[in-house]
């Protein structure tokens, strides 16, 4: 494998991961509500909603690049470079690594999000109360999301690295 293969895989393996942590921002947009004495701040909301926006445009700037402009940043950042060999000695396919990296991503994802969303289903449960009526029937749908957001980034690893690989590569 090359030195220069090698540095694109670390760098999309980065860039689904911000991807998948830019997920978490979206969340903050609703927990900004700013209330005093019954009332919205506007000034306040406006500000964080704003913060907030800035936040998620960085996050999807930053992945963009690390997803489908690696050749770019490769050269720029110069890691290719002061290797004492051309070659890393790994029998296994590039694509394959890619593939492994995604499927763990997507698991670390999953992990990180069914505990949520078991919680707030037994949360629901023991308010007895319909959904239409349930305070935080957001976040139960936010964690439902994002659980299946990430079990299927695990089981679809293959297509998304396939996808990713060949955006911006001739290999």
């Amino acid at each position: 494998m090359q030195i220069n293969t090698f540095w694109k895989i670390i760098l999309k393996s980065i860039g689904l991961w911000l991807l998948i942590n830019c997920v978490w921002v979206i969340p903050q947009f609703m927990s900004t509500l700013n209330f005093q004495n019954g009332e919205i701040n506007w000034n306040s909301l406006l500000l964080v909603w704003l913060m907030s926006l800035i936040t998620l445009f960085a996050y999807i700037f930053v992945t963009r690049i690390f997803l489908f402009k690696t050749d770019w940043l490769v050269k720029v950042l110069k890691l290719d470079q002061n290797f004492a060999e051309e070659r890393i000695d790994i029998e296994i396919p590039p694509k394959t690594i890619l593939s492994v990296v995604v499927t763990m991503i997507g698991a670390v994802y999953f992990i990180k999000s069914f505990p949520s969303l078991a919680n707030a289903i037994f949360e629901f449960l023991k308010q007895k109360e319909l959904i239409k009526d349930y305070n935080n029937a957001g976040w139960l749908l936010y964690f439902f999301c994002a659980t299946l957001i990430g079990f299927w980034v695990m089981t679809n690893g293959k297509r998304i690295s396939n996808y990713i690989w060949k955006s911006n590569t001739q290999d």
